[in-house]
């Protein structure tokens, strides 16, 4: 049987021990225990080999650097033991050497953070980060229940850095205030909470609130370096609301600021679930940026979100090119995926000059050799590629004096959209998408409603191949219709060559419907020599009446203004000699009446039932008669917010659509330990294993990532917890093995009775400090004088012993009293025992300690 008092070693308990010394005394499975106060101390553990747990007693220990500390107040430095460290608050702590956090550095070790508090800590190194945290060298962390608040760092990481192949879990945690725009910051202060750089994350319901940097990332920062493995970082199930990317007042330079919540760089992955993003800001993708790297977007939440009015990307930006530092590699083009998610909004403001939404681009400094930088490559492979799947973009604006794309912007993009919709955005060119620069791709099955430009009411293209294929296009509409057809540029479509980079405009066009829209439906701009417009229409529907003459189609060369559906199935461009002539459609017809349609949607398309940190959306649209949501009337589009009915239904004369609201339930998770063999197994139910993206165990190195499974152990320490970490698309969970029962009782007793008393009978308190149920053995080793009168006790937290004193040969004497608990522990008590003459009887017993 171990030994009780090396198994918990108290601070700074009877012997006035400092934390350091406890360390050195605990044994491997064992606890450090520190009671209320504050410490300052210069923590270090070092080349280790034990597995322990340092913990408050009661939630109130403040951890602050010693006089004269100028690397934080924690080191952890290649041990292959795991520290475990319970609520504790680490404080007022800073670091002015590389290498070390401003709080603690975690050096290739394992450690696990539960219930704690980093705050106002700073990092002032010369050139490394991490305000609160650095973590290096392979290592692994696990941070839960915890706190990040008010920490900066002028480098990167304003609270945490995490880099060179180290792992960390963050799971139900918050980071609020955390800054890398400190006054004289660098240049590329990245990370304002977290800097990830040839590492890997997962966060999972946390809260990033007003964090800001310096350069990019306002809550996160990923990069990865080209000969490293791949950066990776998952979030899920997380809030980022008014996090910032923004350079201090006195830093000038020419860069602008990305990501205002999380940006990813060059060989890094960024895969985001079920997450919120609000109000967050920087001058390019006020959410997130991307650059060179890969960003996934799953079942999300945008809103209000704002780049800069002279950059792009209001929400997302994914940008591609190289610069002159790269040489004869061509790196490769942006990758993003967008599916299930939601882009809000408020209907009148602008979100960026260019791309109210999203904005992607590819290397057009490698396609046409720009600023300096050697042609390479074709334009495939210079194109980002870009999929939005079942998304929504509501009333987003891009500038009305030159900006592209209300909702979303694509130059130079390989692209697909699908079964998307877009209501009520704006902007100059395409009032929902613009499409611009040897972009390829398609727009199929997606409702565009009440979008509104200048040149395109929803989709502006120039310069690119683009087949538009059985899609809704209702009520969009020009800034101006006016009386002229001829200068009608486009209600529905604006299709364009791009001169500049003499590139054509190619594509289909079938299979659409156009309904209702004001002004010209569809305008392609052209020319009588190359470049010239190839795009095509057929099989479409259309309903008009902006023009008397029922005008659908104008191309701008002279002479082919104004046709009708008739004239567009015959109509043949014909240009300069030499020039190929472009027959323009065939098999489209008009529609006697508006086109009578209706949606009705959830966004997401489902909702976590505890914890989520998404409200949904029912989002409707109709259009060609009027339109009733139970039973109350409604207009073209709009959306209920946190609905508090589960089934809706929309209705437009004859027809209706239904929706009922869709949740997920948490999955079902054992986790246990077992003895013999020594191994830890666990399984998941209740789930898709499509659903579960990746699991650790804290106190194990290495498990499969698998809805069941187990590991055999070395040694089992039937003292600590063993936290099995599951991230899953729709949040985190951490389960705790049930603890092992652990005894807790005192030394020494004092036990006091009146002489005359006829019943001499005491308590003596003992607890279970660990888990399950205690199972204990009483018995007196001077059975002559004392006698158990509760022999066996079994209990969950507390118990008494029972004592009765039956004779005594003096007035003071002693007794042992052993307790034995199995694998709970044993204890002997010293009971010392005073007779005296007079006792008042209110105080009858007295049991001092």
């Amino acid at each position: 049987m171990e030994d009780q008092n090396s198994l918990v070693v108290m601070v700074p308990g009877p012997q006035n021990i400092t934390i350091n010394q406890a360390i050195q005394q605990v044994v491997d499975g064992g606890i450090i225990e520190i009671s209320d106060g504050v410490y300052r101390e210069f923590i270090e553990i070092k080349n280790s080999t034990k597995h322990f747990i340092i913990k408050s007693s009661s939630g109130n220990v403040l951890i602050e650097p010693p006089i004269g500390g100028n690397k934080g107040i924690l080191y952890i430095h290649n041990n292959s033991g795991l520290v475990i460290f319970e609520g504790l608050t680490f404080q007022n702590s800073y670091s002015m050497i590389d290498g070390y956090g401003g709080a603690g550095t975690v050096d290739g070790a394992k450690v696990t953070f539960v219930n704690c508090a980093f705050i106002n800590n700073r990092g002032e190194q010369p050139s490394a980060g991490g305000g609160a945290l650095f973590i290096t060298n392979n290592s692994k962390v696990y941070i839960l229940n915890s706190r990040f608040t008010n920490n900066i760092d002028k480098n990167y990481g304003g609270a945490i850095a995490i880099v060179s192949g180290s792992k960390g879990w963050i799971v139900n945690s918050e980071f609020n205030g955390n800054r890398t725009n400190i006054a004289g910051h660098r240049n590329i202060a990245s990370g304002g909470a977290i800097h990830v750089g040839d590492a890997k994350i997962r966060v999972a319901d946390s809260v990033f609130l007003s964090n800001e940097s310096g350069f990019a990332g306002g809550a996160i920062y990923s990069i990865g370096r080209w000969d490293y493995p791949l950066t990776d970082v998952i979030v899920v199930n997380s809030r980022f609301e008014l996090n910032k990317a923004k350079k201090a007042t006195n830093i000038n330079t020419p860069s602008p600021n990305e990501g205002g919540a999380i940006h990813t760089e060059d060989n890094a992955k960024t895969s985001i679930y079920y997450s919120v993003f609000t109000n967050n800001q920087a001058e390019i993708g006020g959410a997130i940026s991307l650059y060179r790297s890969e960003t996934e977007v799953y079942t999300s939440v945008f809103e209000s979100n704002q780049a800069s009015l002279s950059y792009f990307g209001g929400s997302i930006s994914a940008t591609s090119n190289d610069t002159s530092l790269d040489a004869q590699i061509n790196r490769p083009s942006a990758r993003l995926i967008i599916k299930d998610s939601i882009f809000k909004g408020d209907n009148k403001s602008f979100f960026a000059k260019d791309a109210g939404g999203v904005y992607v681009a590819g290397d057009a400094n490698r396609l046409f050799g720009n600023n300096n930088v050697s042609r390479m490559g074709t334009s495939d492979e210079n194109r980002a590629h870009v999929v939005i799947e079942n998304t929504a973009f509501l009333g987003l604006f891009s500038r009305d004096d030159g900006g592209h794309g209300g909702a979303v912007m694509l130059d130079l993009a390989n692209f697909q959209i699908n079964d998307s919709l877009f209501f009520g955005n704006s902007s100059a060119n395409g009032g929902a998408i613009s499409v611009i620069q040897n972009s390829y791709g398609t727009i199929t099955f997606s409702k565009f409603i009440k979008n509104k430009s200048k040149f395109g009411g929803a989709i502006y293209g120039s310069g690119s191949v683009i087949d538009i294929l059985d899609n809704i296009f209702s009520s969009n509409e020009l800034f101006t219709i006016g009386a002229d057809p001829n200068v009608s540029y486009g209600a529905a479509l604006f299709m364009a060559v791009m001169d500049e980079r003499f590139l054509d405009a190619k594509g289909e066009v079938r299979s659409n419907i156009f309904s209702e829209n004001k002004g010209l439906p569809i305008y392609d701009r052209d020319n009588k020599s190359y470049p010239i417009n190839h795009v095509i229409y057929y099989n479409n529907q259309f309903y008009t009446n902006t023009f008397q003459n029922l005008s659908v189609y104008t191309n701008s060369n002279p002479n082919y203004c104004c046709n009708d559906v008739s004239k567009l199935n015959t109509i043949t461009i014909y240009r300069n000699v030499g020039v190929e002539y472009t027959k323009k459609g065939f098999s489209n017809t008009s529609l006697a009446s508006p086109h009578v349609y209706g949606l009705i949607r959830q966004f997401p398309p489902v909702v976590r039932i505890d914890r989520s940190s998404i409200v949904p959306y029912i989002l409707y649209g109709s259009g060609g008669s009027n339109a009733f949501l139970n039973n109350q009337t409604v207009g073209e589009w709009g959306f209920i917010y946190d609905p508090s009915q589960q089934n809706y239904t929309l209705r437009i004369g004859e027809h209706s659509y239904s929706v009922t609201q869709q949740t997920i339930n948490s999955p079902f998770i054992k986790f246990n330990k077992f003895s013999n063999p020594a191994r830890v197994e666990w399984s998941i139910s209740n789930i898709q294993s499509s659903d579960l993206i990746d699991l650790d165990i804290d106190m194990v190195d290495y498990i499969s990532i698998s809805l069941f499974g187990e590991v055999s152990l070395a040694n089992l320490y039937d003292k600590l917890e063993y936290r099995l970490f599951v991230i899953t698309k729709y949040g985190g969970y951490v389960i705790e093995n049930e603890k092992s029962p652990l005894l807790e009782a005192p030394s020494n007793f004092l036990a006091l009775f009146d002489v005359n008393d006829q019943d001499k009978v005491g308590f003596i308190t003992i607890y279970n400090a660990g888990g399950g149920v205690l199972n204990c053995q009483i018995s007196s080793k001077n059975s002559q004088n004392v006698l158990v009168e509760t022999p066996e006790l079994n209990f969950e937290r507390v118990a008494n012993i029972k004592f009765v004193v039956q004779q005594f040969l003096n007035r003071n004497f002693e007794a042992t009293l052993s307790v034995n608990c199995g694998i709970g522990g044993d204890k002997n008590i010293l009971l010392r025992v005073l007779i005296v003459d007079q006792l008042f009887k209110e105080f009858l017993p007295i049991i001092s300690r």
